[in-house]
């Protein structure tokens, strides 16, 4: 064999390596490129979860409390003249009122005084009055509920619990939440913020007991003319569990 014919077959040999070389380079880029598309494609898939799940929060009220028909029960029996659903209604009112004067930044808030406590108001007073704060857009009340109630010889409380939503200003993006309205029934404050009493008519005894229809002392019929028990919302907060 001379020396060209070796030099050729050098030549096909070097040749063919490259060629085998070039085709194991282009399959490993094939699958890197395969491996890259079942990536994107599996990054994608979880995008699209996301963004499912995160629509489906967005749009979806939240659940609230399904113990009304117990708690109801126990008002109704301490306050036979309460109506749910009229108080509801107030609550309802209340709620789109303070968010919109929330937004508002409203200082003066006299229309408050016939529906809320005068601490409350005052809360209010100096939570709308930052510029600065997050205000609500939009909102929508989807449902309300008696979540709760409580009730001492001075006061007793109601939890109304709400399933709303809105658009915060600092987002600008709608949003599901859960707020709690309490309502309470007491005695409003004297002059000088001492609690008051109930003095019976009859025997002039102090009565303290809250929802007392009947003197403990003469067992004359109540009533309340020298002060007023009403029912007045005392807080509202969003719900975090």
């Amino acid at each position: 064999m001379d020396q060209e014919t070796i030099r050729l077959l050098i030549r096909v040999a070097v040749l063919i390596a490259i060629v085998i070389g070039v085709a194991y380079v282009v399959r490993k880029i094939k699958r890197t490129i395969q491996k890259a598309k079942r990536a994107v494609q599996s990054i994608s898939n979880v995008m699209d979860t996301i963004k499912t799940a995160d629509d489906e929060q967005m749009y979806t009220p939240k659940t609230l409390s399904g113990l009304e028909s117990i708690h109801l029960k126990k008002i109704e029996s301490d306050f036979p003249e309460f109506n749910p659903s009229l108080a509801k209604t107030y609550i309802k009112s209340f709620v789109n009122e303070y968010f919109a004067a929330m937004k508002a930044h409203k200082r003066e808030l006299t229309s408050f005084e016939d529906t809320c406590s005068k601490q409350f108001i005052e809360l209010m007073t100096a939570k709308f009055s930052d510029i600065k704060a997050t205000t609500y857009s939009q909102v929508k009340i989807h449902k309300i509920v008696i979540s709760d109630y409580k009730k001492t010889n001075d006061e007793a409380d109601v939890y109304f619990e709400l399933a709303l939503q809105y658009i915060p200003s600092n987002t600008n993006r709608l949003t599901q939440e859960k707020y709690t309205v309490t309502y309470s029934y007491f005695l409003e404050s004297g002059s000088q913020g001492e609690m008051a009493s109930i003095i019976c008519s009859h025997c002039g005894a102090p009565i303290n007991t809250l929802g007392a229809k009947v003197c403990p002392y003469c067992d004359s019929a109540v009533a309340a003319v020298s002060v007023e028990r009403t029912w007045k919302v005392t807080d509202l907060k969003r719900t975090t569990y």
